[in-house]
């Protein structure tokens, strides 16, 4: 087990040589902060999805009734929850900014 200087924090094989091979690693279950580096979405080779989520109140960290996703269908676009249903669409990514973004 390692925390790297991202703030991932991996677990490997003590006599892998290759350093990006991890066994399990935290950048894939993200919880309440994103940090350089992470990743949120789908990965289609898996189906894992990954996505933020809120506190369940300040002193509480269990999870809370908001999540941010992105949601894969048709355009990706960035999507917050409120528990399941949809409270606010940020609109896909069009390089620049999100589309439904001032």
């Amino acid at each position: 087990m390692q925390l790297l200087d991202t703030g991932n924090l991996v677990v490997r094989y003590a006599n892998d040589s290759q350093s990006d091979n991890f066994l399990w690693q935290s950048f894939d279950s993200p919880c309440d902060t994103l940090l350089p580096g992470m990743r949120i979405g789908r990965n289609f080779s898996t189906s894992q999805d990954r996505f933020l989520t809120s506190w369940k109140s300040a002193d509480d960290p269990a999870p809370g009734q908001f999540s941010l996703w992105i949601d894969p269908r048709g355009f990706p676009q960035l999507v917050l929850r409120n528990g399941t249903s949809m409270h606010y669409r940020i609109g896909s990514w069009n390089g620049l900014r999100f589309a439904g973004s001032p």
